[in-house]
């Protein structure tokens, strides 16, 4: 799929938006809309941050869901502007203006919410353990505290444990994506994790772990 403009998507009220910038990410959502304005409700254990001061530049990720999966549907992003701040319950976002947003390609392998277990050992011997957010055929995302200084296209090896004891065991895996979450607890780090099998046995190791999850290939 290439990029391509989308000029005026259905704005949902209660969407995920997504708000990037010098410090990070977080996950907002749509409040209300003003003409080419948009109102974002911040999570409730959001602090102010300088970098998101007026006049700032940010970026937006918009989901749109399938069924309700805000996993499975479309991704639309734009750039837009900081116009100010309105201190209320919860702490809302101005932003704006925004005209034009461009459809940003996702996984193709669909994706199923999963809360497993996960650990990930990356290619210098730094290990980190975590939860896992969405799986596909293709790889998992996954949430992880304090993991610092990992770039994209880093290896390593992924292990998860299914509640009941099923474990996928040193999985090889490239490091596709990964964003820092700003929460009051501190900073968190998202992690797209793409396969990367090298034998039948890890092939068929995973796509067992698949079924077990009901997971479609």
């Amino acid at each position: 799929m290439t990029i391509h403009e989308v000029v005026s998507p259905v704005l949902a009220l209660g969407a995920r938006v997504d708000l990037s910038h010098g410090d990070g990410v977080l996950a907002c959502r749509l409040q209300t809309v003003h003409r080419s304005t948009l109102h974002l409700a911040l999570p409730s254990d959001t602090r102010r941050v300088d970098s998101l001061r007026e006049g700032a530049r940010v970026s937006l990720a918009m989901y749109l869901p399938i069924a309700g999966n805000e996993a499975s549907g479309a991704c639309l992003e734009t750039e837009t502007t900081i116009r100010e701040w309105i201190w209320k319950r919860p702490l809302v976002l101005v932003v704006g203006p925004v005209h034009e947003w461009r459809e940003r390609p996702r996984r193709a392998a669909r994706r199923e919410r999963r809360q497993l277990s996960a650990r990930i050992v990356i290619e210098d011997g730094r290990e980190y353990v975590g939860r896992t957010q969405d799986i596909s055929a293709s790889g998992v995302s996954l949430m992880v505290a304090g993991l610092e200084d990992v770039g994209e296209g880093t290896t390593g090896r992924l292990t998860l444990q299914v509640d009941d004891g099923l474990w996928c065991d040193d999985l090889p895996v490239r490091v596709a994506r990964v964003r820092h979450w700003l929460r009051s607890a501190g900073r968190s780090v998202e992690i797209g994790a793409q396969l990367q099998l090298s034998s039948e046995l890890q092939s068929l190791r995973w796509q067992e772990c698949l079924r077990w999850l009901g997971v479609e290939e």
